[in-house]
């Protein structure tokens, strides 16, 4: 079990502990998308635009979570995208259609 964490100032040194009960650790808001830029527009941060059903412009590409434009970086958001996104592609392997 957690019960507190030390925090250490990097300019000066110092270092605080801080009593807490859970730790949730924060990966980053930088999308991994360098693979699809020469196959994909990406926005002027490196994200993948996708419309409601998380459909790209690229016929069976689906974007989900912080690799998405407009993604919000919480890890709630993205399991959402993730199953929209499933539900997205299931509709498209099973009727071969990508757009309605």
């Amino acid at each position: 079990a957690v019960t507190g964490v030390r925090i250490r100032d990097n300019s000066s040194g110092a270092t605080t502990s801080l009593d807490v009960a859970a730790v949730f650790a924060y990966v980053g808001l930088q999308p991994n998308s360098a693979v699809l830029q020469n196959h994909l527009r990406l926005d002027a941060d490196g994200c993948v635009p996708v419309d409601a059903r998380m459909r790209t412009e690229l016929k069976g590409m689906l974007a989900a979570g912080i690799v998405r434009s407009g993604a919000s970086g919480r890890a709630v958001s993205s399991a959402g995208d993730g199953a929209i996104a499933a539900r997205t592609a299931d509709r498209y392997l099973t009727d071969h259609n990508w757009r309605d």
